[in-house]
């Protein structure tokens, strides 16, 4: 890397070697600097993509789970019994359809992480 003392020293030498071989370095530290910028916003953009992908499963999980939550509460064959309700054989196929949904939400975040 260049000190700012090399790099004034050899500004008041003029258009010597030296000043041309400090101005290569100068391009090619620029060059360097913005590879390694545009790296990390590629990284960054893609990290974002992943985690707004995660965000939509577990989206689509709790939407899911409201949705059997609301049958359980509204559908009578639930509460047929006493004050426990009972699951009926199509909401407890709908409640492990979910848990599947969760177990794979749950995989998408041990993927990024592992």
């Amino acid at each position: 890397m260049i000190s700012d003392k090399a790099f004034a020293r050899a500004y008041r030498l003029g258009d010597t070697e030296e000043v041309r071989a400090l101005k290569a370095d100068v391009v090619e530290l620029k060059a360097i600097t913005n590879a390694a910028l545009r790296t990390a916003d590629e990284i960054a953009e893609a990290r974002a993509g992943r985690a707004e992908a995660r965000v939509a499963e577990w989206e689509k999980v709790a939407k899911a789970y409201e949705a059997w939550e609301a049958d359980i509460i509204i559908n009578n064959e639930t509460w047929r019994t006493d004050d426990l309700p009972h699951l009926t054989q199509a909401q407890f196929d709908r409640m492990i359809k979910i848990q599947d949904m969760r177990n794979a939400a749950l995989a998408l975040g041990k993927q990024e992480a592992g």
